[in-house]
């Protein structure tokens, strides 16, 4: 029975980020958890608001310098608040991606989540606060048959010849 494509939503971006992110079977993680989970192999995403920004640039730029795939969500509304967790974490997040609308938010995570698994590094995505993060726009969700086939089940055995490679990243996905 072939899969019915989903029909377009209205809704923000941060609730476009988070119908995205569960349909790729991520869980969601406070900033303090997620670079342990996320080496240790767990499929997680953090989601950053004004009041927590403080706190989770004091978590990553602390964090152990060891890569591990993590997307890390971050609304930028307050430009001091934002432009002191940018200079803390600069090292932590090599890859960044502004999407400049709710469809984008909804399609860049997604490859944020592909790009941290691939390259084994951590992804910001920063969501413009009144622009993209609260905006009520229409985006289209793709079917969860695709996103599984693109970014794999987070409990996929990864195939490991060199053992090295086994002991860095483990047995799944």
């Amino acid at each position: 029975m072939k899969e019915q494509t989903p029909v377009s939503q209205r809704g923000t971006g941060k609730q476009a980020v988070f119908a995205a992110l569960e349909n790729s079977t991520t869980h969601w993680v406070r900033p303090a958890e997620a670079p342990g989970r996320a080496a240790a192999g767990d499929r997680c995403a953090v989601y950053l608001t004004e009041k927590s920004l403080n706190a989770a640039g004091d978590a990553f730029s602390g964090a152990d310098p060891t890569p591990f795939p993590l997307v890390v969500c971050v609304e930028r509304r307050h430009p001091d608040l934002f432009t002191e967790f940018i200079r803390k974490t600069e090292k932590r997040f090599p890859i960044v991606f502004y999407p400049r609308d709710v469809q984008e938010a909804y399609d860049l995570v997604l490859v944020a989540q592909y790009v941290s698994e691939k390259a084994w590094q951590p992804v910001l995505c920063v969501l413009d606060g009144i622009m993209t993060a609260e905006a009520i726009q229409a985006w289209r969700p793709l079917p969860q048959k695709a996103i599984t086939n693109w970014l794999g089940n987070p409990d996929d055995t990864i195939p490991d010849d060199d053992p090295a490679t086994a002991q860095l990243l483990g047995k799944k996905h």
